[in-house]
């Protein structure tokens, strides 16, 4: 993102949430609005990640921590993992169709 001049992100940006517990964002943009998520296939596969969990239970969790945060923040998220992160091109175009870059998304 640095290379490619991404206005530069919070790391880690803590969300509190209604519930009482927080949410850590990956990356957040204030400003913008926008919080953004990187995640592995291994998130969903490995026996260690789903610590008893199944893949579909993961992604449950996933969709109702996202809602929360978003509900929480009114802000809006993007999520990449290994297919937009292929070449440098591939993630500055995923970045230019989110509007974290300027420029054609083309």
């Amino acid at each position: 993102m640095w290379q490619l001049g991404v206005p530069t992100p919070e790391l880690q940006w803590r969300v509190e949430l209604p519930s009482g517990h927080y949410a850590l964002l990956d990356f957040a943009w204030p400003a913008l609005q926008k919080w953004g998520e990187c995640d592995g296939r291994i998130k969903y596969t490995d026996p260690l990640m789903l610590a008893g969990r199944t893949s579909e239970q993961v992604i449950a969790e996933q969709v109702a921590r996202q809602t929360a945060v978003e509900r929480a923040t009114r802000w809006t998220c993007d999520r990449w993992g290994s297919p937009e992160l292929g070449t440098i091109a591939e993630f500055a175009r995923f970045l230019r169709s989110v509007g974290l870059l300027p420029g054609r998304t083309a």
